[in-house]
């Protein structure tokens, strides 16, 4: 079978390298049409949606951007002349809805018998006297220092509403690039630094981290690859196959990621880094292997035919695992992370097909002088490998006892490692993003919420002030929860009118006895942007909003059941639907799909690879052999994660079932020249020790580009990109331990038994009989 394919695609040149150079026109110039997408949308799929869509069906937005200073006293002339040139600019930009700053809003007085709902600054203050006014009255509104000031007066907030368009991203981009210039502009106008947060915000910084790690990643990873290929191969012209590969292999990958309408987000960034790595693999260990046969004195033709005959079937499996593994993440829960399984196992399955078609096209065409190895390459992995392959009971014994004694503690460390994510988590402690958040968060209001949506099922029932003190009770005990910073609703209006209604009085600061009443307080509001920001039209549906301190976001969405079964006590019996959503909402939904897609995508992709390695290797024995060094690298990996402060989150969940598609390829090629070997005879440590000499040089360096190739993610903006980065090479170089040290041993101590052995005589993949050429 590989014979013949080797004799067809050299037959048909021509024709193979039009269908390379058309499928590459194609995909190559899709690829050019990659988009970024990272709202909240992206990360899950309608149904988990619906209770949000209605939320900003019915009051339009819960994205807002905050711009934010502080200062020894921020209702000083300057600082309120600051805030207004911050309003002023915020409100001609497009898709602001509304700006609410202590120059612009309004709040609910009573005076002289009449109430009024007024700007709390009609026009700047000229004086001291009159500048003091205004403190006093916005530090005494029941609102504005839970949301716009600091009840100490040392910091204030700009806080603008913008349109949240569904499934749109271009315009945030474009809108915070206009709000970074305003707020660089008010910062050389007071020379105050001016904090930018927001959920906004954090979705525009990680467009442009995203953007900029790309154009970082693809230089750094080529490098890589050139280095290691140049030491392997002793030259460049080695390398120029494993070169073709990649380049073929990435544009096909991004142009089929368009083609399905898929976007990048932070979790497809870390595809580039992935199909490089991968994409040499194949190639890499044909061309060692072709060397070996030019040195042995093989001519270019047969070297490059038996090459292509003896790898197939191997490169073959070791390919569909990958995709298997990656394939398993379509179980996930989370839409980015089976976009991702999707395209990222179509990458590595398209360079499956690049390097088996560019074998037989280009390595007979290559010079033989240029392609043979540097005497000066062998060394002290030769040296290494040779000690390795010597086999010795003793030691044997030790190394399955040690693989032990690391397991178990690690698979008891595994068991406690953090669930959950926040945006915040996303950015480096030290990132001006993150800084400026929590600032914001700490010094003035939370910079996201939770939201409840409060359904009485009829026209003009949320006047009920029985409802309307369950709504006050479920609110006061949202206030009183570590990491919410404020919660308001139509309550607070409703009391302090009543309150303004009743000459000041503070025994009036309470809800009216009847509906009626409250429906002719709120009179005074009616058309304002105010109430219909909490109160649907038809008075049908009204908000509960708090705000969330976002690095507490994590840990209150790990007590929304608490605070969920609270809120179904509070509202029991009242008639009426409660729906929390919004962001910390929704992240709480996302916790439980982490953990979830963690075990599924595992367990489907432990069925995939190992069912494949069993049907390859045509013996159960060999197969069970086959997934201890698999097996322990993972336990290992995750048993990391929690001493290294690593959570599972969207960037870390992927790991084990990435990692199993992508380390089981260096065991299949060691099983596959073991049973090679074993057909020369000798016992099965003797057959794995030359296995280990004849294919550990290419395993060690696929495993370094692997490796080196993931370690570029610790340059990522992104957290947890990082923390994948790290934890997918530290799984990578203890499979090669494995591989090397682990599977000798258990292979020595307990045989290939029988049917393996058996299948040895009669494996796939033996050189065919040609004359040399």
């Amino acid at each position: 079978m590989a014979e013949w394919l080797y004799s067809q695609l050299r037959a048909r040149r021509a024709a193979v390298v039009a269908v390379l150079a058309a499928l590459t026109v194609v995909l190559g110039g899709l690829a050019t049409q990659l988009r970024f997408d990272n709202t909240i949308e992206s990360y899950f799929f309608e149904a988990d949606l619906a209770d949000y869509n209605r939320f900003l069906e019915t009051f339009g937005t819960d994205e807002i951007v905050v711009l934010a200073f502080g200062a020894d006293d921020v209702f000083s002339r300057e600082s309120l002349s600051l805030v207004d040139f911050l309003s002023r600019g915020l409100e001609r930009l497009p898709y602001v809805r509304r700006v609410l700053s202590l120059t612009t809003v309004r709040i609910v007085e009573g005076a002289a018998g009449s109430v009024s709902f007024a700007p709390l600054v009609e026009a700047l203050p000229v004086s001291g006297e009159q500048c003091e006014w205004v403190k006093r009255r916005a530090l005494a509104d029941a609102l504005l220092p839970r949301t716009l000031v600091a009840p100490d007066g040392r910091a204030t907030a700009v806080v603008a509403e913008i349109e949240h368009i569904v499934g749109e991203f271009d315009y945030k981009v474009k809108l915070l690039r206009q709000v970074r210039a305003l707020a660089r502009r008010a910062e050389e106008r007071s020379g105050k630094h001016i904090a930018i947060g927001g959920t906004s915000v954090l979705d525009d910084a990680l467009f442009r981290y995203t953007e900029r790690d790309q154009r970082l990643f693809v230089p750094i990873m080529l490098a890589v690859i050139v280095a290691v290929m140049v030491r392997l191969f002793g030259g460049l012209t080695a390398t120029l196959i494993p070169l073709a590969v990649v380049a073929l292999a990435m544009a096909w990958t991004y142009g089929f990621m368009v083609a399905l309408g898929y976007a990048v987000n932070v979790i497809t960034t870390i595809i580039a880094p992935l199909v490089m790595a991968v994409s040499i693999a194949d190639s890499m260990h044909i061309v060692a292997a072709y060397q070996r046969k030019l040195a042995a004195g093989a001519g270019r033709e047969q070297a490059a035919l038996h090459t292509f005959c003896e790898l197939l079937a191997p490169c073959f499996l070791t390919s569909a695992t990958t995709v298997g593994g990656l394939l398993s993440l379509v179980a996930a829960d989370l839409a980015p992370l089976r976009e991702f399984g999707i395209v990222a196992s179509f990458g590595v399955a398209a360079a499956f097909a690049v390097t088996v078609v560019l074998v037989p096209l280009l390595l007979p065409a290559l010079p033989a002088e240029r392609m043979q190895p540097r005497s000066r390459s062998a060394g002290a992995i030769e040296r290494l490998l040779g000690w390795l392959a010597a086999w010795h009971r003793r030691r044997a014994e030790i190394v399955v006892g040690a693989a032990a004694l690391l397991v178990v503690p690690a698979l008891v460390s595994a068991r406690h490692v953090t669930v959950g994510t926040n945006s915040l988590d996303f950015f480096h402690p030290d990132d001006p993003v993150r800084r400026d958040t929590e600032w914001i968060d700490a010094s003035v209001a939370g910079t996201t919420s939770i939201e409840f949506l409060v359904d009485c099922g009829r026209a003009g029932c949320a006047y009920d002030p029985v409802l309307l003190a369950r709504i006050d009770a479920f609110q006061s005990y949202l206030e009183a929860i570590d990491g919410i910073t404020t919660a308001y609703s139509l309550v607070d209006f409703v009391k302090t009118l009543n309150r303004a209604y009743g000459e000041g009085r503070a025994e009036e600061y309470a809800i009216p006895d009847s509906a009626a009443a409250v429906a002719q307080e709120l009179l005074v509001l009616e058309g304002s942007a105010d109430l219909r920001a909490l109160l649907s039209e038809d008075a049908r549906v009204a908000r509960i909003s708090a705000r969330v301190a976002l690095d507490h976001s994590r840990a209150l969405a790990h007590r929304m059941p608490e605070i969920e079964a609270h809120m179904r006590e509070v509202f029991a019996g009242s008639g009426a639907r409660i729906m929390p959503t919004g962001i910390v909402y929704l992240m709480h939904r996302m916790e439980g799909y982490l953990l979830s897609s963690q075990i599924k995508s595992f367990l489907l992709a432990f069925l995939v690879v190992g069912l494949g390695m069993f049907a390859a290797l045509a013996s159960v024995r060999l197969g069970l052999i086959a997934l201890v060094p698999n097996l322990v690298p993972i336990a290992i990996v995750l048993g990391l994660m929690r001493p290294l402060g690593i959570a599972l989150d969207v960037g870390t969940v992927m790991i084990a079932s990435v990692a199993l598609g992508l380390i089981v390829d260096d065991t299949i090629h060691l099983l596959y020249c073991l049973k090679r070997e074993a057909r020369a005879g000798g016992s099965a440590a003797e057959a794995m020790g030359r296995a280990v000499l004849d294919a550990g040089r290419p395993v060690v360096y696929t495993s370094v580009v692997l490796a080196l190739g993931f370690s570029v993610l610790v340059a990522a903006s992104f957290a947890p990109v990082t923390h994948f980065g790290v934890l997918a090479a530290v799984v990578v170089m203890v499979a090669l331990a494995c591989d090397l040290v682990l599977l000798p041993a258990v292979v020595g101590l307990v045989g290939l038994g029988r049917g393996a052995a058996a299948t040895a005589r009669r494996w796939p993949g033996r050189r065919p009989e040609t004359k040399n050429r």
